[in-house]
């Protein structure tokens, strides 16, 4: 696999299809396709920014 700099995939990440990503990224198909809708990808970016991902939101 061919080394991909983070700010690639960074810069296509909100234009690329989930299939283009899984070409950048070594990471699962079924991760990106849920990381790629808008709605799971706001809500774990808000998360990880109050604490990361496994914080309880109560």
């Amino acid at each position: 696999m061919r080394h991909v700099p983070a700010t690639d995939i960074v810069a296509q990440r909100d234009t690329a299809s989930p299939r283009q990503l899984c070409s950048l990224a070594p990471l699962p198909a079924e991760a990106i396709a849920r990381l790629h809708s808008d709605g799971q990808r706001d809500n774990l970016l808000h998360r990880t920014r109050r604490g990361g991902p496994m914080m309880d939101d109560r």
